[in-house]
């Protein structure tokens, strides 16, 4: 098992068979087994790999003097020798048991690029190249990556031999592949696409193939010899495309196509109004009108696919910048924005885009995409070092990491990074925040670094902070059935910092609050702004008063997270103070519940109103507590 966060990998090129090139340029997680001493001549069929990538760029480009043949960024294979035969072990276990498992989130691939002409070479899978892999791809980019020579394919994904694959919220720009597929390739496998993006692939020539030579310029998916190919296509946007945007292989017999494309947005500029190839059905081209139709044979959809007409849409991902990595970074702030877009012009940090993709490094700062005076995607980067599992805080000073156990569940919290001071993590959902955790410099004060945090979480966890500049590490736990709230503000002392003046507050919370009420207003819809959110599907309005005992009161302003989850900052945005969220829970109890968190010890008071019902309830902090509440039986359904 490999995790790679927050890191950098460029210029990378394959040495097996060096010159030649064969495996994966940057990354190759294998899982063939042999009859070795590794396996007892055969007899123990050993775990398949398992690979984690988290917010990192992997570029290729001119410092690659050798092209891989296969997977120039990543090449991974489940355990294909257990389930085909081929090194001489015994057949053993079904494709999900050896499959590999690649895990990608909030990841940028650009200029990945495989070839043809290298010993052996299929000039397969520029970016990614998976042979019996389970993949999940999420909140990424493959940006610029081409599969080149005579039938090469899969200039961005390529998924062989009973792979699976999960691919949301991602996007395709600037692929190509001579032969098939130039964004993504599906052969034989099942794969699920959602909420993606398709910008300006292409296959062949481009615009100068003709028709019947222009296999999928944004997808292509065929059965193999032996195995259907089935999952959907839903959500997505196909815009700019150079050739046609998706071509199915369909046989008379045998091996079927079962791909469903549902709820898609085309834009086609290439061969009139096509969008779509069925090899069998339709070979000469469908419209989106046809293929609503055509799907209606592999058991319907949900929402039609549409024409689109001059789109104005994009997305951005931030990832680290090569200048803040590693030892020594001359910038360790900056980030690299990845950007994409379809339209007829756009603008990125006040800075007009020449091209419809690519790498912009910016400081920290919030930024907007816009695509035709339309804002279309924002980012925003922090500062941090934050990645997967480690949560960078205070000027990247402090590291924190938090560890979980419910049951025989557990592992380790992926953090996500709201300012240079403030974080939070998940456990198992990305939507479900379950601790917030801030640290302040509170060294003018009383000569130590501050931690608070606050749970929405009654599991058990270990919250683990380090001070990277000294060593001091200090531990947080706690058990099952408690909700904490803490303020330690004397959780690291500097060196000759003055002594201690304040007191410290490290009350955790049971599920008790100052002061809790319940009413009935009337139901009014659920308005969102800056000091109201709009909670669980927007049917529950949240709205904070606060007063810090010193003569100043004030309004808490509201910033959603998820469609169940958002916090409130009071005097400065990048201080937040309390978060909350509203489940429904009524399958359970019948009840909607209520949880909070704060980092501070203000009084405050957050009212919750059921925007259906007109049903209110309140609940009050007493200054100089820091409160974290789970309230079960907040709200009564329906």
């Amino acid at each position: 098992m490999v995790e790679i966060d927050g890191s950098v990998l460029r210029g990378n090129q394959s040495t097996r068979a060096k010159p030649a090139g064969k495996a994966g340029g940057a990354i190759t997680a294998l899982s063939p087994d042999f009859p070795d001493s590794s396996t007892d001549g055969g007899a123990i069929n050993r775990r398949p790999a398992r690979l984690v990538i988290n917010q990192s760029l992997l570029q290729g480009g001119g410092e690659v003097e050798t092209l891989a043949a296969s997977g120039a960024c990543v090449l991974a294979s489940g355990d294909t020798a257990r389930v085909y035969g081929g090194t001489g072990v015994p057949l053993a276990g079904s494709p999900a048991d050896n499959r590999a498992q690649v895990v990608i989130h909030g990841t940028v691939f650009f200029d990945c690029d495989v070839t043809t002409a290298v010993a052996d070479g299929n000039g397969n899978g520029g970016a990614i190249a998976g042979n019996l892999i389970d993949l999940d791809l999420e909140d990424s980019m493959v940006l610029d990556s081409d599969a080149r020579g005579p039938g090469s394919q899969g200039g961005g994904v390529s998924l062989l031999q009973e792979s699976t694959a999960r691919i949301v919220r991602t996007t395709f720009a600037r692929d190509s592949a001579v032969f098939w597929g130039g964004a993504l390739l599906v052969v034989g496998s099942n794969v699920e696409v959602s909420n993606s993006r398709f910008y300006r692939n292409r296959v062949g020539s481009g615009f100068s193939s003709p028709e019947v030579a222009s296999h999928g310029a944004a997808i292509l998916a065929t059965p193999s010899d032996t195995r259907d190919v089935t999952g959907f296509v839903s959500g997505s946007s196909f815009s700019d495309n150079e050739g046609i945007p998706i071509w199915d292989v369909v046989n008379q017999s045998g091996p079927q196509n079962r791909v469903r494309y549902d709820g898609n947005r085309f834009n086609p500029v290439a061969f009139g109004d096509s969008v779509y190839v069925d090899s069998l059905r339709m070979p000469a081209g469908a419209n989106v009108d046809l293929l609503n139709f055509l799907m209606s044979s592999r058991g319907g959809i949900a929402a039609p696919n549409v024409r689109l007409f001059s789109p104005h849409e994009g997305a951005l991902v931030v990832v680290p910048s090569p200048n803040a990595v590693g030892a020594g970074a001359p910038a360790p702030a900056n980030a690299l924005l990845a950007y994409a877009w379809s339209g007829g012009s756009a603008s990125l940090a006040g800075v007009g885009l020449a091209q419809p993709d690519g790498l912009l490094e910016v400081g920290p700062g919030s930024y907007t995409l816009t695509v035709d005076g339309v804002p279309a995607a924002t980012g925003n980067v922090t500062g941090t070092c934050t990645s997967g599992p480690v949560l960078c805080l205070a000027g990247n000073r402090f590291r924190a990491e938090v560890t979980w156990k419910a049951g025989n569940l557990g592992g380790s919290a992926q953090a996500v990074s709201l300012s240079g001071d403030t974080g939070y993590f998940y456990f198992l959902d990305p939507s479900n925040v379950e601790l917030m955790v801030k640290v302040l410099d509170g060294r003018p004060l009383n000569g130590s670094f501050w931690v608070f945090f606050g749970a929405l979480s009654n599991l058990e966890y270990t919250l683990t902070v380090t001070d990277t500049a000294t060593g001091a590490v200090k531990t947080y736990f706690n058990p099952s059935g408690q909700f904490a709230s803490v303020g330690d503000t004397t959780a690291f002392p500097a060196p000759g910092g003055r002594a201690s003046s304040l007191q410290e507050e490290t009350a955790g919370e049971a599920g008790g609050a100052g002061g809790i009420g319940a009413a009935t207003a009337a139901a009014t819809a659920c308005a969102g702004g800056p000091t109201a959110l709009c909670l669980n599907a927007s049917r529950f309005r949240v709205e904070l008063t606060w007063n810090d005992g010193r003569g100043h009161t004030g309004v808490g302003q509201a910033v959603p997270l998820s469609g169940d989850t958002g916090y409130f900052w009071f005097t400065s945005a990048n201080n937040v103070e309390v978060i909350i969220k509203v489940l429904d829970a009524r399958p359970v109890n019948n009840r909607f519940w209520v949880f909070y968190g704060a980092l501070s010890n203000l009084e405050y008071t957050l009212k919750v109103t059921d925007t259906q019902t007109g049903f209110v309830k309140t609940y009050h902090n007493p200054q100089g507590k820091f409160g974290s509440v789970g309230d079960t039986s907040a709200i009564p359904g329906p």
